[in-house]
């Protein structure tokens, strides 16, 4: 059987990440070599998707919901159940 191929990590190999900041990182065999600065200016573009995805979420969280309004109506009135049920027994 063969084996798999090398995983994919946009030609920055994860070998010598805690190397000193003047040290240029081998890139995945490729036969150049990836300074701390490219390293970090692949990864800003490669996390730009997922900011803009958390960001949304975030976003989207903040909002209020016709969900949120009915649940929080259902909240109220079964509190309101709760203490009319326990009014009208003790006044038995």
């Amino acid at each position: 059987g063969g084996s798999a191929p090398p995983a994919d990590h946009g030609g920055v190999s994860g070998q010598g990440l805690s190397s000193p900041s003047h040290a240029a990182l081998p890139a995945g065999g490729m036969g150049r070599c990836v300074t701390p600065p490219q390293l970090d200016s692949a990864l800003d573009r490669r996390l730009i998707p997922v900011e803009e995805e958390l960001r949304r979420l975030a976003e989207a969280q903040e909002r209020i919901s016709l969900h949120d309004v009915v649940s929080g109506l259902g909240y109220i009135f079964g509190l309101m159940g709760l203490a009319l049920y326990l009014a009208a027994r003790r006044r038995r």
